[in-house]
């Protein structure tokens, strides 16, 4: 055989040889990377986060629905998919875990008990979701996909499942996720996944809540109790006492109690802080299941983690507590609190927390009714607000003071109103995670925990201390303030900021946030800031002035201002709004420039 065609055979076989191994590496490089991606959805995304809602859980196989990539106001207008089965305001559910920890976005299909109906009413919205948010009507979100897409996530590695805290990640395991959870996927591009968060809301802890504390169960965990009423009875002077993980000192099941001159400790940490939060679980004194508790000059004291002073839980069940002293010095401890649809009703309390994560008055999934007149309301701890609400919450006549938080927050289509109330909200850079260190902040956490919707703040009378940044702040939901004759002490620079935030509610660029802001004999001194997202109408009414610059930076989100005949508008700095009416006589320019809709406003 010719020696030079012998060697070309050779050269060709090689290369066929080649070739072939090289189709293989190819393949098995393509199989090496799908076995080695830690989830895989079976719908393509865009590179970055998505929202995902769990449907169902079969093994390491999940049904979800993929967000449209705002989580929050301000998506394409559809209706948010209903909360999962117990979740929906009908029946209690199974808790902003995060205490926040849990997960679980949604809105329920009807209103949620009496919060939702009661809130709908008061802010105009008839129990539908929030309105699309400025700049946000595309839908289009970071690794956005249009709402309601159904698909299946696959987990080979349940190394890359974490729940964000404070601190940083903190591992988390595919038992953590269920049927309701709300999930964040990081996505690299196509179908691989990265990284899943399990979303946590805010809890009872306020906005800043650090997410620690188990996972709630799937049904009402109500615990145990030490002493158990369960037929009408009346008792005086007696003592009521647990040192019992998940067992209440005292507790009222469906019936009529009336209690007077007690004394309730309680030890023993919850082994879950979100059915603390959810359903009373190792609380101080617990009243479920239709029952009424009528409390009288009594006092209360928890020492435990997840043991909240009085707990009303369900439809039906009502608290009528007066003249009790209720003292709470562990975490995730609030002093009073309603969920599931309850009503306490309070006259007279001194109340002290001292722990994180724990609201003098406060409420938590499925929501109720909370009617606080005269007494004083404090906390110590960081994340923990003088009054967190996911339900309908009114405080005539009290001292609120919240020593490292805010002094209000409301989550989603909830109500705070305050009547001549002496509050002080405190707040640094080292109890917060927003940026922004507010007095009042209205939001939507997206944990499902509380409807989505309008969030009414309203205070008439009283005064208002304010020593962070920022008096109001408003994210990720719409919201109506109102405002009437409240002497306002603010040594912040700014009134409002309303705006979007970096994704730990909604998602960025499309979590802004959208108010109606009325002020009636008021007068407001400092700056207001409305991001491109986010949408003001602000109307001066009354005597009222505000002393202070609209978006000195230059054009970015809608501002209607409304003045009338009796208000007035000083500015500080050149101001940009969109739409300027009523009486504009009382506007003072002060040497600076005002632009409505682009033009030099010159009166």
């Amino acid at each position: 055989m010719n020696a030079t065609r012998t060697h070309r055979k050779g050269l060709v076989g090689s290369a066929l040889l080649a070739c072939v191994l090289f189709v293989i590496a190819l393949a098995l490089t393509a199989c090496s990377g799908a076995s080695s991606a830690g989830a895989v959805l079976s719908e393509s995304v865009d590179s970055g986060t998505v929202t995902a809602m769990v449907k169902a859980v079969d093994g390491n196989t999940l049904t979800v629905e993929l967000m449209d990539g705002q989580g929050g106001p301000g998506g394409d207008g559809s209706q948010p998919p209903a909360k999962p089965d117990g979740d929906n305001g009908d029946q209690p559910p199974a808790k902003p875990g995060e205490s926040s920890g849990q997960a679980a976005d949604a809105t329920a299909d009807d209103a949620t008990a009496t919060e939702s109906a009661d809130a709908a009413s008061q802010s105009g919205n008839q129990g539908g979701q929030p309105p699309a948010m400025p700049g946000s009507g595309d839908g289009q979100g970071q690794g956005g996909m249009p709402g309601g897409t159904e698909a299946t996530l696959t987990i080979n590695d349940e190394g890359i499942i974490v729940f964000m805290g404070e601190a940083g990640d903190e591992q988390a395991a595919l038992s953590d996720i269920t049927e309701g959870t709300m999930l964040e996927l990081t996505v690299d591009g196509g179908t691989n996944v990265s990284q899943i968060v399990v979303k946590r809301g805010m809890g009872q802890g306020g906005p800043d809540s650090n997410g620690q504390g188990g996972q709630g169960s799937s049904t009402a965990n109500n615990g145990t109790g030490a002493t158990t009423i369960t037929s009408d009875t009346t008792e005086d002077g007696k003592t009521y006492a647990s040192e019992n993980t998940d067992e209440n000192a005292l507790r009222v099941e469906g019936a009529t109690a009336t209690i007077t001159n007690a004394t309730v400790t309680k030890t023993g940490d919850s082994s879950s802080s979100e059915d603390s939060d959810f359903y009373g679980l190792n609380a101080g004194i617990l009243a479920l299941d239709g029952g009424t508790l009528n409390i009288e000059d009594a006092s209360v004291s928890t020492d435990s983690q997840g043991s909240n002073g009085i707990f009303a839980y369900g439809e039906g069940t009502t608290v009528n507590v007066a003249d009790t002293t209720v003292n709470a010095t562990q975490g995730n401890s609030g002093g009073i609190e309603v969920a599931g649809g309850a009503t306490l009703n309070a006259t007279n309390l001194t109340i002290d927390t001292q722990g994180e994560s724990s609201a003098a008055i406060r409420s938590d999934r499925g929501g109720g009714t909370e009617v606080v007149t005269g007494g004083s309301y404090t906390t110590h701890g960081k994340h923990s607000p003088a009054v967190y609400s996911t339900a309908d919450v009114t405080v005539n006549d009290a001292q609120l003071t919240a020593e490292n938080c805010e002094g209000v927050v409301i989550e989603g289509l909830n109500s705070v109103t305050l009547n001549n109330c002496t509050m002080t909200a405190n707040i640094n850079d080292v109890a917060t995670r927003t940026g922004i260190s507010n007095g009042i902040m209205i939001y939507q956490s997206m944990s499902g925990d509380a409807q989505e919707g309008t969030g009414s703040f309203a205070m008439k009378g009283g005064t208002f201390t304010n020593t962070s940044s920022t008096l109001f702040y408003v994210t990720n939901t719409s919201a109506t303030i109102e405002l009437e004759d409240v002497e306002i002490e603010n040594s912040g620079e700014n009134v409002l900021v309303i705006a979007g935030n970096d994704g730990e509610w909604g998602n960025s660029g499309s979590n802004g946030g959208k108010v109606d802001f009325t002020a009636i004999d008021q007068d407001l001194d400092g700056n207001i800031t409305v991001d491109e997202i986010s949408s003001l109408t602000l109307k001066l009414t009354g005597d009222s002035d505000l002393e202070g610059a609209i978006n000195a930076d230059g054009e970015a989100g809608e501002v209607s201002v409304e003045l009338d005949a009796e208000s007035g508008w000083e500015l500080t700095a050149d101001s940009y709004i969109t739409s300027l009416t009523g009486d504009t006589s009382g506007i003072e320019l002060n040497g600076h420039k005002l632009y409505v809709n682009g033009e030099l406003w010159n009166g």
